[in-house]
């Protein structure tokens, strides 16, 4: 889990889906804005109709929340990631974040 400074509530969850830019590749979805601060703020989104079993939903969050704390980004941006579509291969969702983050120039 995010330390506390580094999640997003939900009314700002909803400014950034009204105001925010988007990046969207076959399997996920990117919102994102510019912040205030001088960190990334992060949430994560995965429908229970994409992954029935909240055991998978939560370890597919894992594992995203973990690669985006490898990775070196922009700072300065709220960012929501959306799953909609699927996939039993985590690395496949890892390229795909990868490649909305350096289309949207908000990684180093």
């Amino acid at each position: 889990m995010f330390k506390k400074e580094n999640r997003i509530n939900k009314k700002e969850i909803e400014e950034i889906f009204k105001n925010g830019k988007k990046c969207y590749s076959n399997f996920i979805g990117i919102r994102f804005v510019k912040n205030n601060y001088k960190l990334n703020r992060f949430t994560i989104v995965i429908g229970s109709k994409i992954y029935k079993l909240a055991t998978e939903r939560n370890k597919t969050k894992r594992q995203i929340r973990e690669f985006l704390k490898k990775n070196t980004l922009n700072q300065g941006f709220d960012i929501v990631i959306f799953l909609f579509k699927k996939t039993k291969n985590i690395n496949q969702i890892k390229q795909e974040i990868v490649f909305c983050l350096k289309k949207e120039k908000l990684t180093k």
